[in-house]
């Protein structure tokens, strides 16, 4: 794609889709007065986005907005989830999923007054950008022309959902696939960090145990050294009781 192309197309759809013919009939006259035919037959075929499209392409372009970056990552910890069969995960990601995607919604609409399929389509076109990474790619580029919808199997259908190709990969995937990478990292982190506080914990109890034994043996020896003693002393009061007895009996004969 050109250059011209690139930027004639950005500017049509960050704009108001009520204002979409217009300005690409003024784009499509521009071309031809400077010459370059091949780019007003390329900007002519360019189609208008729905309602729907329009809003998310807004989303998209919205620099302060980082939810779909957000929903990128949570796209990329789902499907790795369903990859694992960890339905726990998958679980608790679902729901994630679907408040962030209620936020998203708000944000996309806004108070624009958009009716309720309006609002369904950017609800099911986010979903969709979760399931898919071409979806994702799809929705991120800022030229969607239609809402994407996924059937909950497969993939998603994306093959005429955007003005123009779509790149194998997007600023926010690339965003999104770091903090993926940067959380899994994290993860590991934690994980080695609680092994090694449970070992700590594990050593301070052995050496707690051991200490104790050796009280308990040097008490024991103690207790032992004590009663050999009194066994002792005992042994010689009765020898001594013994040859007194005798000298008295032998005394009184």
């Amino acid at each position: 794609m050109s250059t011209r192309l690139d930027e004639i197309v950005d500017e049509l759809y960050a704009g108001a889709p009520d204002a979409f013919v217009t300005a690409r009939d003024a784009a499509v006259r521009a071309a031809r007065q400077d010459g370059d035919r091949e780019l007003a037959a390329q900007v002519r075929a360019l189609r208008r986005p729905s309602a729907a499209a329009s809003l998310i392409n807004k989303l998209a372009r919205s620099d302060a907005d980082p939810g779909l970056v957000q929903l990128a990552d949570l796209g990329a910890r789902l499907r790795q989830a369903q990859s694992d069969l960890s339905g726990a995960e998958m679980k608790a990601l679902g729901a994630e999923r679907n408040s962030l995607v209620r936020v998203l919604v708000d944000a996309a609409v806004g108070d624009t007054g958009a009716s309720g399929p309006v609002r369904d389509q950017v609800t099911a076109t986010l979903t969709a950008a979760v399931a898919d990474p071409a979806a994702e790619r799809a929705v991120c580029s800022g030229r969607l022309v239609t809402a994407l919808q996924y059937s909950g199997l497969g993939e998603v259908d994306i093959s005429a959902a955007t003005a123009t190709a779509l790149p194998t990969s997007s600023p926010t995937a690339s965003a999104a696939s770091s903090s993926t990478a940067d959380a899994a990292l994290a993860r590991e982190i934690r994980a080695a960090r609680t092994a090694l506080e449970r070992a700590r914990s594990r050593q301070h109890a052995a050496e707690t145990a051991r200490q104790t034994a050796e009280r308990v043996a040097r008490a024991a020896a103690e207790a032992l050294d004590a009663a050999t003693a009194s066994a002792a002393k005992a042994a010689e009061d009765t020898a001594a009781a013994q040859t007194e007895l005798a000298q008295l009996l032998q005394a009184a004969d």
